[in-house]
């Protein structure tokens, strides 16, 4: 993957794997499309979008979604309750972004994420974080007695301005909150 920037050190498009991807004039999505599934981004989306963020002059967070027991819960009700759960915690993910300053991805398999930015990007994150966590824990779901938690991991951008730092950071306050119980 690659940057590619105008004359004046623009961010402009996105190379990946050959194919160049225009990047709108005032937010970092790409004009890759979204994943029909689930009507948000893609996780090559996410790449691009991420690359083009940090190589902007802003702060840049990440929020990491990840939701708690997904094969248990497709073991227990089935892959149809399971894509219900996806779409309707992407759902809850779409609502709380503006598509502009935030952006929500599905990353892989039942894990999500988010790409804030701006001067306010970090405080932005830990808001969307706390509200997407009570949020999800509020739906219903057409099974009987399923109940669903989602755990979530916040970092920002240090001063190398990495994107594998950003997401491993993220992981990891991911992996912390499923270690200290999940939700």
């Amino acid at each position: 993957m690659e940057l590619i920037r105008d004359g004046d050190d623009e961010p402009v498009a996105i190379r990946i794997n050959g194919h160049e991807f225009a990047c709108e004039e005032e937010t970092y999505q790409t004009t890759i499309p979204k994943e029909y599934f689930l009507g948000i981004f893609d996780r090559g989306s996410f790449e691009a979008d991420l690359a083009y963020a940090l190589g902007r002059d802003q702060s840049v967070a990440l929020i990491m979604v990840d939701i708690d027991h997904f094969k248990q819960i497709n073991d227990r009700f089935g892959h149809r309750v399971g894509d219900e759960v996806l779409r309707k915690v992407a759902k809850v993910l779409s609502d709380r972004c503006d598509g502009k300053r935030s952006v929500e991805y599905r990353y892989g398999g039942d894990e999500l994420a988010v790409i804030l930015s701006g001067d306010d990007a970090l405080a932005r994150a830990h808001e969307v974080a706390e509200v997407t966590r009570t949020d999800v824990g509020s739906l219903r779901f057409t099974a009987d007695g399923l109940g669903v938690t989602v755990s979530l991991g916040v970092a920002e951008t240090g001063e190398d301005r990495d994107k594998d730092s950003l997401v491993r950071r993220a992981d990891s306050g991911l992996y912390q909150a499923k270690q200290e119980g999940r939700n």
